[in-house]
């Protein structure tokens, strides 16, 4: 039987692949959207109906680690809605963060300074594999079993991120120098997180941050089944939602709301 990511997915996909054509783009862009999305669909199905060819425990390994190419693919997808930026809606969101870096002003030298810099850049790196690590942690401690509801946890509120960026595009603040260029340079670490940005990143900013809500996500389930691997993981997820506003990889709202999705989410399951 399907499990409830799968049908996540099954949902998603072609919603997407038809939202491409109520909205102003060209049909190249609608052919992209629907085949990235047909990629994710029949990777889902491949997967539910793979205990056809395979043994059943193979076929439920190959289930439980799907998701993670299907979580790139689903990115991308949304990434091929971005045309330009809504600027309005950017200009909101730069003076909120204007507003927010006078209030903390006073930590400017410290979130510049070699070390913190340096250990936020790394903490941003971790925006990639941490999903696939946990689930790998859980996997090598005993509850692989619960892949499902991991995946369940951390899926929708990644999509609704990514979705959005059918109606509210908008560009990363460290591209708004006036220039079109990278406001801080590739300097101060910051040169292979923009290495990883150039060639699986979709040149627009999602908000709310796709990053920030799929890593708390999972460092929430982390957090209910392991508690105290789940402190760490938790620990990493606000490095990098902090990491994502203060290298300016994101505006402060994206990060705020993206934790808020994913608390809300997780949350919410735990009580139906």
């Amino acid at each position: 039987m399907m499990r409830t990511a799968e049908w996540i997915n099954v949902v998603y996909f072609p919603l997407l692949a038809a939202l491409a054509w109520f909205r102003p783009l060209d049909v190249r862009r609608r052919l992209e959207i629907a085949g990235l999305g047909v990629a994710g669909l029949g990777l889902t199905l491949l997967g539910r109906f793979s205990e056809a060819v395979v043994p059943i425990d193979l076929s439920g390994a190959l289930r439980d680690w799907l998701p993670v190419p299907i979580l790139l693919i689903a990115y991308w997808q949304a990434g091929r809605f971005y045309i330009a930026p809504w600027a309005w809606f950017g200009r909101r969101l730069q003076t909120l963060d204007e507003w927010a870096g006078s209030a903390l002003a006073v930590f400017g030298p410290l979130a510049r300074s070699y070390g913190v810099s340096r250990y936020l850049e790394i903490a941003y790196l971790f925006a990639y594999p941490l999903v696939p690590l946990a689930l790998a942690v859980l996997y090598g401690t005993g509850w692989g079993s619960r892949a499902d509801y991991f995946w369940t946890v951390v899926l929708p509120p990644s999509y609704f991120c990514y979705a959005m960026l059918a109606f509210v595009p908008t560009l990363p603040p460290r591209l708004l120098d006036g220039s079109g260029s990278d406001a801080l340079g590739r300097k101060q670490g910051r040169r292979l997180n923009l290495w990883v940005l150039d060639r699986l990143g979709i040149g627009a900013n999602t908000f709310p941050s796709g990053h920030v809500a799929s890593t708390m996500a999972a460092s929430l389930v982390m957090l209910e089944l392991l508690p105290a691997m789940g402190g760490a993981f938790l620990l990493i997820s606000v490095s990098i939602a902090v990491s994502a506003v203060i290298r300016r990889y994101h505006y402060l709202a994206d990060a705020i709301l993206a934790a808020a999705l994913a608390l809300g989410w997780w949350f919410l399951l735990g009580r139906l």
